[in-house]
């Protein structure tokens, strides 16, 4: 999976306390919006009460399947998150940059060998 660089969206919800009931229902969040084909990555933090997703947005020019902000919100909706006073804050994703980049060429190389190995 290649995609042009700069067309991906990543989107940043600030949610209540009381919206995310406990690490167990922030972990069923993650794992249902990894499910979904537009996203990329998600990230629920349940400590910082916040939703990251990196998402194809449907203005982007490729063939995988896309997705809007507002279907997001009313996946989100349906999995429990009330959207009424939730701050919402989207930005483009340099996918080169920032995923894509860094995993297959890090800034520095481990010097460590993994756990186990002697």
């Amino acid at each position: 999976m290649k995609l042009p660089y700069n067309i991906i969206k990543e989107v940043v919800f600030d949610i209540d306390k009381k919206q995310l009931i406990d690490i167990q229902h922030s972990a069923r969040l993650q794992y249902n919006l990894l499910k979904l084909d537009a996203v990329i990555k998600a990230k629920v933090e349940y400590t910082k009460q916040k939703v990251r997703i990196i998402y194809n947005p449907e203005s982007a020019d490729n063939e995988k399947q896309k997705m809007s902000l507002n279907q997001i919100k009313q996946f989100l909706e349906k999995q429990g998150i009330k959207m009424t006073n939730v701050k919402t804050l989207e930005l483009d994703y340099d996918y080169y940059k920032k995923f894509y980049s860094i995993a297959f060429n890090p800034k520095e190389l481990k010097h460590n060998l993994p756990y186990g190995s002697k």
